[in-house]
């Protein structure tokens, strides 16, 4: 009897939560709250790189194309693993390098509405002498540093991914090209991935690849933040002269100059190095799940 009793309870429960679910469903407030919340607690990144990661995902829920290709891999063919790698680490990643990105652009966006005040201020004020107000930016270069290290991790954790494909392991940029010109003589993909390897390394080599023998020519960026040395931004500056025309001097990548002025914004010096990676997160991917 209390076993039937508790079949019957357990039913109740489930029809009342059905009706719940039904009710929410159809509240367009409910709704739009719980999408107000995830739009501000997930990081969106642009559609275009969004793609090359679902036909990763319908390639490996159907194991066709560049997953069958995975499982008679000598060595490395484990497909739910090779999933992982794309579809986890390396989209994970991608998305943090975005989400810094994102960060720093909505930095600059409040800096222009705080100097817009101060530049109203002084104006008001009208005094006979130019001024050089500078500022503590100290929130652009922790921001910085993180778009760095992400675009590191999801540098390796990308040529990791290709490596297995292509059977081999290897998280380091010298010996996946190594091992790729070797396969490249005769693997018609393997050319292929390497050309567009290589076509994007020179943008990459002075900000997240190591100094080794293979890349001498001194520290990456990466490098100095992560274990010697550090690194520089402009300082933001507001310039007001005796003419009343102002100057925004916005943080930007500090180059090795002196010029005090003409350097870009830091989102601007950082974008084409991000989407560097990307399209050739994207257009690997691609020449892969193609065959």
């Amino acid at each position: 009897m209390g076993q039937l009793e508790n079949i019957g309870e357990a039913r109740a429960r489930d029809e009342r939560m059905s009706d719940i679910f039904e009710i929410l469903e159809k509240d367009a407030e409910y709704n739009r709250l719980i999408k107000e919340f995830a739009d501000d607690i997930n990081v969106a990144y642009p559609v275009k790189y969004q793609k090359i990661f679902e036909i990763s995902r319908v390639l490996f829920d159907r194991k066709r194309g560049a997953y069958e290709k995975i499982v008679k891999n000598t060595q490395y063919n484990d497909i739910e693993y090779w999933y992982s790698t794309i579809n986890g680490e390396v989209q994970e990643k991608l998305t943090a390098v975005y989400h810094h990105y994102i960060n720093i652009r909505n930095l600059e966006a409040l800096t222009v509405g705080h100097s817009r005040k101060i530049i109203q201020r002084l104006k008001e004020l009208k005094l006979d002498r130019s001024i050089t107000p500078g500022f503590n930016f100290r929130k652009f270069g922790c921001e910085y540093e993180a778009f760095i290290l992400q675009l590191q991790a999801c540098f390796e954790h990308f040529i990791h991914s290709t490596a297995y494909y292509f059977n081999f392991k290897t998280t380091k940029p010298e010996s996946f090209l190594k091992k790729m010109r070797e396969l490249a003589t005769t693997d018609q993909i393997a050319e292929k991935s390497l050309q567009r390897f290589e076509a994007a390394l020179p943008s990459l080599v002075k900000v997240v690849i190591s100094k080794s023998r293979a890349y001498p020519e001194g520290y990456s960026e990466r490098d100095r933040i992560a274990h010697i040395g550090q690194i520089f931004l402009h300082p933001l500056n507001i310039v007001f002269n005796l003419s009343e025309n102002i100057t925004i001097l916005p943080v930007g990548r500090y180059d090795g100059s002196t010029a005090f002025t003409n350097h870009p914004q830091l989102s601007e010096s950082i974008e084409p190095l991000m989407l560097t990676l990307f399209d050739l997160i994207f257009d690997s991917y691609l020449i892969m799940f193609k065959g």
